[in-house]
């Protein structure tokens, strides 16, 4: 729990709260930073790496990352 809230004290400014407010709740994500909510925390933590490490590994081989298909042409236009 320590731990947990040292980590989001040290990031605080650096997005990560915004990039976790995209999957989790806005209250959520202050309990996360803090470390009150342990099992969300290291859920949301383990989530920003994949996709960090996943950014980091296709920047380094030149490989591009997969994108989501447009959809919202589709839909737009019914």
């Amino acid at each position: 729990m320590s731990f947990l809230g040292c980590v989001g004290h040290l990031m605080a400014g650096s997005g990560l709260e915004q990039i976790l407010e995209v999957v989790y709740a806005e209250n959520a994500v202050k309990h996360i930073l803090s470390g009150k909510a342990i099992a969300t925390a290291v859920q949301g933590h383990l989530m920003v790496h994949a996709a960090l490490n996943a950014m980091l590994t296709a920047n380094a081989y030149n490989i591009p990352l997969p994108s989501l298909p447009d959809d919202t042409e589709d839909i737009a236009a019914e």
